[in-house]
């Protein structure tokens, strides 16, 4: 018991005494650090409460627009291709579009549950080509998409418009109407 007490002691002596030393050295500096007056002096509790209530909000919002600056620069605008400069405007904007679905006379409405279902098979298929959109039922026969990053707008637009069971999109005060797919002519 003896020897493997004598070789701890060996082993972790040295150790003891430089962390001694960074201890010591740390009280020093944060002692140096904190003025002696102001560890003295008592605030009074009536000064608590008064502080600027605009300066904090003004700093904070300085902060905040800096912090804005730093992640999103402001585009620049390249002449051969303006749609590049149009989605980097969007970047980081929260962005809606309203869905209208197909209805016919003998089903004028959709279900809650045929609502969910297809929201959950679009969410599905735009999270495996890696865009994120969130779809709301809105009742008979629409849908609210609404995309966290504006600059993905158009790649989920024109996959709504891509469905089936689309009527029209309303988004940017617009009306958007897929495309209508040509009908292949039998061989006979």
């Amino acid at each position: 018991f003896g020897s493997k007490t004598a070789s701890w002691t060996r082993r972790y002596l040295p150790l003891l005494r430089k962390m001694r030393k960074f201890i010591l050295a740390l009280v020093l500096i944060v002692a140096l650090a904190c003025p002696i007056e102001a560890a003295n002096k008592r605030k009074n509790p009536k000064d608590w409460n008064k502080f600027n209530v605009n300066k904090v909000l003004r700093d904070l919002e300085k902060e905040e627009e800096e912090q804005q600056k730093k992640e999103n620069p402001p585009p620049k605008f390249d002449p051969k291709n303006p749609d590049a400069y149009l989605q980097a405007q969007k970047r980081g904007q929260m962005k809606m579009m309203f869905i209208h679905l197909h209805t016919t006379p003998e089903k004028p409405e959709y279900t809650k549950e045929e609502l969910q279902t297809l929201s959950k098979k679009w969410t599905t298929m735009l999270m495996n080509t890696k865009v994120e959109a969130k779809f709301y039922d809105l009742g008979k026969d629409q849908l609210l998409v609404q995309v966290d990053d504006g600059a993905k707008d158009k790649r989920i637009l024109n996959f709504v418009l891509s469905q089936p069971e689309v009527k029209y999109v309303d988004y940017d005060s617009k009306k958007h109407v897929p495309k209508k797919k040509k009908a292949k002519k039998a061989d006979l």
